[in-house]
């Protein structure tokens, strides 16, 4: 992969940070929703003052909320933009009140608790022109995010009860099942290339809806400048990144397993999922285009690498001293010694660079949400009869109920028993007709 520099290089640097075991340490995660929590309490009043404005009619309400969320998600499935977020960070205040002719000032209000201030343009002597969200970090982020699950709260709401049901109270609490169901309206995880649409629950297209948000939380663009290998292997093998129906099946599934005898059932995390499905197709076509894994070093820069590393170990050894000064987590949060981080290489070296810039584009993320993510190879020698019998076969439905069983065991142990998990993404991605195998993977927060 290309080397990073400058603001990449830091936020690379930052971010397998938030692999590292143990995951969702509780003073980080209580502060994330901490801040969520104040931010949430903080666009309550204005929420209120429209649900409950008699001078509005409830549609009327509704569509200013969907206007703010619309504005929301564009600025944030901008984010990795830098065009697309200068350009949709601002909202000329004479456009807003034109698209909002009633009382306008609540959804004013709500846009301003959401992280947008008012900016005085000095060619018009001063008076405020514009309302301008930033900047893109946790200062503006968590205010945006709260936003959109109150709007989702509400909106959720009057589906169910109908209309009547807005001017009930709205709960303030911020849970990490309420940012997991977030999807940005733009539902793709990959900018496509092409003007082809996505198949549901894929991970590249164009949005399926015409009121969708235009974009995708990963712009191709930003894909081809920081994984280049990744970004020919979404065109040259693309049958590999679409979802089957054998895939599905062990996706829907290994989620009932996973959340059989749980009292507080995951959250089935669209975002995540469509993560989870890219990394699986991702370490899938490697295993067929091993190119995808070189590291984007010099014969010179590995000499030197490969002989600072047998120094440091030798003197260790030669001392007889413990060695843990030298161990380190990688991205995925493994322990690693000199001695594994050379043999480090295929699948690791993929999983290492590229998931945590591709989670790092997930707003929930960035905000400090920690995630983890396990993988488990599944071979035909292992479970014959799924990869071979029709799905409507008994055989493939006993075989099915044994695999799912063996990967929530899997997965089970290698999040761990006690592991605080509130909601997953869990991505299928089966090749068969080369040493016929499947890759499952699943990111949990």
């Amino acid at each position: 992969f290309p080397n990073l520099g400058g603001a990449d290089a830091a936020t690379a640097a930052a971010l397998p940070a938030m692999f590292a075991e143990p995951f969702g340490e509780p003073p980080v995660v209580a502060g994330v929703l901490a801040n969520l929590r104040l931010a949430s309490e903080a666009a309550l009043p204005p929420l209120r003052a429209l649900l409950c404005d008699t001078d509005l009619l409830p549609q009327q309400a509704l569509g200013q909320l969907d206007f703010i969320e619309t504005a929301l998600n564009t600025i944030l499935v901008n984010l990795q933009d830098p065009d697309g977020f200068a350009r949709f960070r601002r909202l000329r205040l004479v456009a807003v009140r034109r698209r909002i002719q009633n009382k306008p000032e609540h959804a004013e209000a709500l846009l301003k608790c959401a992280g947008f201030a008012l900016v005085a343009d000095a060619a018009a002597g001063g008076e405020p022109e514009h309302l301008e969200w930033g900047p893109a970090n946790a200062t503006a982020l968590a205010p945006a995010l709260a936003v959109l699950v109150l709007i989702a709260r509400v909106k959720a709401r009057a589906k169910a009860a109908g209309n009547r049901a807005l001017a009930e109270p709205v709960d303030a609490t911020v849970s990490v099942q309420d940012l997991a169901a977030l999807e940005y309206d733009c539902h793709t995880l990959v900018e496509s290339s092409d003007n082809t649409e996505a198949p549901s629950g894929g991970v590249m297209g164009c949005p399926q809806k015409v009121s969708a948000v235009k974009g995708a939380l990963i712009p191709r663009a930003w894909l081809e400048a920081r994984l280049p290998q990744v970004a020919l292997a979404l065109e040259e093998m693309k049958k590999f990144f679409k979802i089957g129906i054998r895939e599905k099946t062990v996706v829907r599934e290994l989620c009932r397993v996973l959340n059989a005898g749980r009292d507080d059932k995951l959250s089935n995390s669209p975002t995540l999922e469509r993560a989870a499905q890219l990394m699986a197709s991702m370490i899938l076509v490697s295993m067929r285009k091993p190119e995808m894994c070189a590291q984007p070093t010099t014969p010179a820069e590995e000499a030197l690498r490969e002989s600072v590393e047998l120094d440091s170990e030798g003197g260790a050894l030669a001392g007889g001293r413990d060695d843990s000064s030298h161990r380190s987590n990688d991205a995925l949060g493994r322990t690693t010694t000199p001695q594994t981080r050379r043999r480090q290489s295929g699948i690791e070296v993929l999983e290492s660079s590229a998931l945590p810039l591709l989670l790092g584009c997930i707003p929930a993320v960035k905000l400090g949400l920690q995630p983890r993510a396990v993988m488990e190879i599944v071979y035909l020698r292992e479970f014959p009869a799924f990869f071979t019998s029709g799905i409507q076969e008994k055989q493939f439905q006993v075989s099915i109920g044994a695999l799912k069983q063996r990967l929530a065991d899997v997965f089970r142990e290698k999040l761990g028993q006690g592991a605080e998990v509130r909601a997953i993404g869990i991505g299928c991605a089966i090749d068969i007709g080369r040493d016929d195998k499947a890759i499952v993977y699943v990111v949990a927060l």
